[in-house]
This record gives structure tokens, C-alpha cells and sequence, in this order.
């Protein structure tokens, strides 16, 4: 299949797809997620301040409570940066 489907551009099967009444969607990489128009208007996408990178872009909680809205306190950890933590408490549950 996906020879057939290198054939003609994503756009161009989408097009397909609506033509013929196939419900269908782009599957994003990360990049266009983080650009998409929808996620954007729903606000799915938070900005954090990290130490190490500085300002970085990831995915907000999609679930929304209007009496307890979600707050992000920490930035995502590094590769590996809570690896000791975790095996302690693993060996220290074992």
C-alpha cells in the first residue's frame, strides 16, 4: 500500500478521501502537530519554561474541569534525569 500511496502527495489523497466520502486525517509529526489550527484554538498546546532549554512547547492535558484547571509546574525531565530516583524506590519496594 504504501507504494500506491507514494504515488500522490498526502493533499492530494485527502482530497480522494473527502471526494468519496472516506473519513480521513493527516497523520502529523510533531512539528505540524504543535502548528495545527485546531490544537492551537482548543489551546492544546502549553509553552514551560525549562532550566536547560529554555522555553519549550508540549501537549496540554486535553481533559478540562472548569472548578480545577490544570496548572504545569515543572518542565518535561532530561534523558535519564530521574533514572537514580526510580530505581531506588524501586529496590526499596522490592
Amino acid at each position: 500500500m504504501q507504494e500506491r500511496f507514494d504515488l500522490e502527495s498526502r493533499a492530494a489523497w485527502l482530497e480522494k478521501f473527502a471526494n468519496a466520502s472516506i473519513p480521513a486525517a493527516p497523520i502529523n509529526a510533531v512539528p505540524e502537530a504543535l502548528r495545527d489550527a485546531q490544537a492551537l484554538a482548543r489551546g492544546l498546546i502549553v509553552q514551560i519554561e525549562h532550566p536547560a532549554l529554555g522555553d519549550v512547547r508540549g501537549i496540554a492535558n486535553p481533559v478540562r474541569f472548569s472548578d480545577a484547571p490544570v496548572t504545569y509546574r515543572l518542565p518535561p525531565p532530561m534523558l535519564g534525569e530521574h533514572t537514580e530516583e526510580i530505581l531506588r524506590a524501586c529496590a526499596a519496594n522490592a
